[in-house]
């Protein structure tokens, strides 16, 4: 029972980005703290890319609860990681800075982002991945945000940041408003599935970036229950997405 909970890809995508939150601050405890920020995102991200990859690949409507199965695992396995990081963590305001230098943070992030573009090559392809839609919702609330602040705002403009989860929550909900046309089509719901998806992805990748490659993390960083709540969240959307796709086959 318990080998199905065993996936060696799964675990290397969830615990590489702690490897990166050490080369990035050269200190763990300051790595610990950045890891209790980005853990449940990793796992966010790898849950999305692995669902993308199911859609993009299924054949036969009897694979899907297997395939399915494998793809929750990223979660899963951050989730278990949280309760440790978060007791050993401190997130004090000097432990959410990193040492002097912009060159570790920078290849740290240069890292993640070429495992995310390994994971996604081989869950789907990249070119899946690349909607033109989602890069403006994600990137164009942002800079309205930014404008916004610009003219009535006295924040910092990294302030801004810690928006984002929010600006792909909007955009996901629309999405799914939208999707809910093709309940009954078991070959539009796919494409639109995989579309949505897109929008998370791309908050979720900028989200953990910026975690580890900014010089200091206290204004984008997020509480415990920002957290909570950001991943309940976040965990809606695929479950109501894949019940739509279950129905489409149905």
């Amino acid at each position: 029972m318990f080998i199905n909970l065993f996936d060696p890809a799964s675990l290397v995508w969830t615990l590489s980005p702690v490897l990166f939150a050490v080369i990035a601050t050269r200190n763990l405890q300051k790595a610990i703290n950045i890891s209790n920020q980005l853990i449940l995102d990793i796992g966010l991200l790898g849950m999305f890319i692995g669902i993308v990859g199911v859609m993009k690949n299924l054949e036969d409507a009897s694979e899907l609860v297997p395939k399915l199965q494998l793809v929750f695992l990223p979660i899963l396995y951050a989730l278990i990681l949280k309760g440790p990081l978060y007791m050993l963590s401190n997130n004090e305001s000097a432990d959410l800075a990193k040492p002097e230098g912009l060159a570790l943070p920078t290849i740290a992030g240069i890292a993640f982002l070429g495992l995310t573009a390994i994971a996604m090559n081989a869950a789907a392809g990249i070119e899946i991945f690349i909607d033109r839609g989602a890069i403006v919702a994600v990137f164009g609330g942002l800079l309205l945000l930014s404008l916004f602040n610009q003219f009535f705002g006295h924040e910092s403009y990294f302030k801004v940041l810690k928006l984002i989860h929010g600006i792909a929550i909007v955009a996901a909900v629309v999405g799914l408003i939208l999707m809910l046309r093709f309940v009954g089509d078991s070959d539009g719901v796919r494409p639109a599935f995989a579309i949505l998806f897109t929008v998370f992805i791309y908050s979720l990748m900028l989200r953990i970036t910026l975690l580890l490659s900014l010089p200091d993390i206290n204004e984008i960083s997020l509480s415990e229950t920002e957290q909570t709540v950001s991943t309940i969240v976040y965990l809606i959307a695929p479950l109501f997405g894949v019940w739509v796709l279950i129905s489409s086959f149905y």
